[in-house]
């Protein structure tokens, strides 16, 4: 199979192997396609998912003529996919809670629909089809009724008929259900180019006239930056959603490190709406929640991106500097009220971004938050008592943290994460230069893999497990490497003339996951670490954020 990137700067092709591969498109707002290259889905998560009432709707499992894929050509908001004797192009516009499929050759193809809420694994009903002239509306019976409305210039003939597939991906993640009852709902043979469109909502009216617009919408062929499109793809009402297909919201932590790419992209009034949006928000304990839970590194965070604002050469201006004074004070207070302990920070179980460790007490990553937010309000308060808090918990850090050249995630503990690469990132001045480089270097005897990434335990723990085992999630952080940490560690070490090398293999790994693995021009979560391959989210937002502040510039010590 060969892979064609159309980019700014021309074409990249490769012949690979397919493993699974797929792809995916979203529009902007509230919906998102997948579907793997050979058009038998593999996932649950596949197929189009359109967000009604609050919640993210299946209603097109897959359109497929069940030929495997002999080329696939990426652009902006397409793809196309060359089989034999046919050539298929999905495409999803802006704004349209559907999809265009074209087709032209000579061939066959079924249509599949399931109904489900993203995390409802019931099984769903059957369907009924609404004939109303041109468009052809599938009803789904739920708390309202939901629609998939299908107008195509193709004859479409109705074929009810349930079948159960069997989702191999989400049986390797063990992921349950892994089979599930979907409908075939028409087929078609196609002779001369045709194309369907599909669109999901409640309001028929609404969806026809939405559907009857894709039929005639002119296709566009755009090429991009694969990585700028890979996050850009994640902007949902000009939020960054943390991934998909199940982390389909902006998340705090995820959406706070990939802000920093808005900056380098030049969207800095996108950047600024965000960044005070959380300002504004920080709560009266100082540290933001998820879904119940406490998220140690969250202020943290906001304060790191408006350092970062500065470093870059930008200013507030007086109204915002006050807004900061005050939030930042009030969050200080709260902070060290309730977690101080010992002069550090301290987290409770699972509140950092390893959330299915304990992993609590001083963690340091979170002292390097908590010097960043001694040193945001000593630029912008220019009270010298912070310059002051700062110095002091520095010292403190580097006391019980900095041991024989090793950067230990918490005092007395002596396993080995990727962590300390976070802690340099957030706040480099925690040690000298050469401090760093012997950081560096014992932590890759322990967590570099030959492919090109880190573990996220050392390899010699009785924790460390080689390939991801999914929603057991056991692996997840004793063993998978995360592609934004890699990024990371890799901004950090391109700067060291003897660690080049790992940084450069870093990047080729995280450009070899965005061009050919996964889906296709997206950035992967995680991968297993005994070798490369797609893991976890397949279109994950700080994987890709990450990368391109990687490929931006250097990093100053």
């Amino acid at each position: 199979m060969i892979i064609k990137h159309h980019t700014n700067e021309g074409v990249l092709k490769k012949k690979i192997q397919y493993a699974g591969q797929k792809f995916t498109l979203a529009n902007g707002k509230d919906a998102f396609f997948s579907q793997n290259l050979s058009g038998a889905q593999d996932s649950r998560y596949n197929g189009l998912y359109a967000k009604i009432n609050e919640m993210y709707v299946k209603t097109l499992e897959s359109v497929s003529t069940g030929k495997e894929a002999v080329e696939v050509e990426k652009f902006k908001d397409a793809v196309v996919i060359k089989r034999p004797s046919l050539i298929e192009t999905y495409y999803m516009p802006y704004g349209i809670m559907g999809l265009v499929y074209d087709v032209a050759g000579k061939g066959s193809l079924k249509i599949k629909v399931d109904f489900k809420e993203i995390f409802n694994n019931e099984m769903s009903v059957e369907p009924k089809i609404i004939n109303a002239g041109p468009v052809k509306f599938v009803k789904f019976g739920f708390k309202e009724n939901v629609y998939l409305a299908i107008a195509s210039n193709l004859k479409l003939v109705d074929c009810m008929k349930k079948t159960n597939v069997f989702y191999e991906l989400d049986s390797q993640r063990n992921s349950l259900p892994e089979n599930r009852d979907v409908y075939e709902i028409f087929s078609a043979e196609i002779k001369k180019p045709a194309r369907i469109a599909f669109c999901a909502g409640t309001d028929l009216k609404s969806i026809e006239n939405d559907v009857k617009k894709l039929l005639k919408i002119k296709l566009e062929k755009k090429p991009c930056s694969p990585v700028e499109n890979a996050l850009n793809k994640l902007f949902f009402r000009q939020r960054i959603v943390a991934g998909l297909p199940w982390f389909c919201k902006p998340w705090i932590r995820d959406e706070l490190i990939s802000l920093k790419a808005l900056l380098i992209l030049g969207e800095v009034d996108l950047f600024k709406k965000i960044i005070f949006d959380y300002v504004k928000r920080i709560p009266e304990q100082g540290l933001f929640s998820h879904n119940g839970i406490v998220m140690a590194d969250s202020i943290g965070w906001v304060a790191k991106r408006l350092n970062d604002y500065l470093d870059m050469g930008f200013k507030f201006s007086k109204i915002e500097e006050e807004l900061i004074k005050r939030k930042f004070k009030d969050a200080v207070y709260a902070i060290l009220k309730t977690r101080a302990k010992e002069s550090f920070v301290i987290n409770k179980p699972k509140e950092t971004w390893m959330d299915s460790l304990l992993r609590d007490g001083a963690r340091i990553e979170i002292q390097a938050l908590q010097l960043n937010i001694y040193k945001l309000m000593s630029r912008v308060a220019k009270e010298p008592r912070y310059k002051l808090m700062e110095k002091e918990l520095k010292k403190k850090v580097r006391g019980a943290f900095y041991k024989n050249g090793v950067l230990l995630d918490a005092p007395g503990d002596f396993t080995l994460r990727p962590n300390a690469f976070l802690a340099c990132y957030i706040y480099p001045e925690l040690l000298a230069k050469k401090e760093w480089l012997q950081v560096f270097k014992n932590l890759l005897k322990e967590l570099w893999l030959s492919w090109g990434g880190l573990a996220s335990v050392s390899k010699k723990s009785v924790l460390y497990r080689d390939v991801d085992d999914g929603e057991a999630a056991f692996a997840y952080h004793n063993g998978d490497s995360w592609y934004y940490l890699n990024n990371i560690a890799a901004i950090c070490m391109k700067n060291f003339s003897g660690l080049k090398k790992y940084a450069q293999k870093i990047r080729s790994a995280s450009m070899q996951d965005l061009f050919y693995q996964g889906s296709v021009g997206d950035c992967s979560e995680i991968s297993d670490a005994k070798m490369q391959i797609s893991r976890g989210a397949w279109a994950q937002a700080w994987s890709a954020a990450t990368l391109i502040e990687l490929n931006y510039g250097s990093f100053n010590f």
